[in-house]
């Protein structure tokens, strides 16, 4: 299978919302995030095959952090747009992987979700995400 290409460019829909509360948890975590959003995108399938087209979504999300503060990320991501402009032939879409981890540069949380379209008219238009973060604050 060939790499994913990346999706871009991904508009969020409406502003993301967060949640933090007061935890007891381990490596003396402090703040438990909960962070949830949308974006828009298109990613059109080109082929037929079982899920031969793979592509990558690359976002940021949750508050800015500093090192030695997020001690454990973990996100969700679910497709919240899928078409079929014509009869669908071996029509298919799916989240194959997420990831999520801190990115010194940013300070950020960035999430990478690979994604699947069969069908050469079949879209994928956009994501919905959960992350959440234990940290110390």
């Amino acid at each position: 299978m060939p790499a994913a290409k990346p999706i871009g460019p991904c508009t969020p829909v409406g502003p993301e919302q967060c949640i933090e509360a007061y935890v007891t948890g381990p490596d003396n975590a402090n703040r438990f995030f909960v962070c949830t959003g949308m974006l828009s995108f298109t990613f059109q399938g080109t082929s037929q095959k079982y899920y031969d087209d793979e592509g990558l979504v690359t976002f940021e999300a949750g508050p800015v952090f500093t090192r030695n503060q997020v001690k454990k990320v973990i996100a969700t991501v679910s497709l919240n747009d899928i078409r079929n402009a014509g009869e669908a032939k071996n029509a298919g879409w799916r989240v194959k992987e997420v990831e999520a981890a801190w990115n010194e540069t940013q300070g950020r949380i960035v999430v990478k979700s690979w994604l699947n379209v069969s069908d050469t008219d079949g879209y994928i238009m956009g994501l919905a995400y959960h992350v959440f973060v234990l940290a110390t604050m």
